[in-house]
């Protein structure tokens, strides 16, 4: 009985989604990240640290 709920819940959910982005799409919004590589990535900041981690060895 439980899966039977949850199955039900996934695909109210699923479909909510669907609709929302259908409706965005129409007003002409893209979603997602972008396409192409990242421009800043978060380690980027520590790029010095990580080569001399890597020089010495350590992963």
């Amino acid at each position: 009985m439980k899966s039977l709920i949850l199955s039900t819940f996934a695909v109210a959910t699923s479909s909510r989604t669907k609709e929302a982005l259908d409706a965005k799409r129409k007003l002409g919004i893209i979603g997602g990240r972008p396409k192409g590589p990242a421009k800043n990535l978060k380690l980027d900041k520590q790029k010095y640290k990580i080569v001399e981690y890597l020089r010495m060895g350590l992963s």
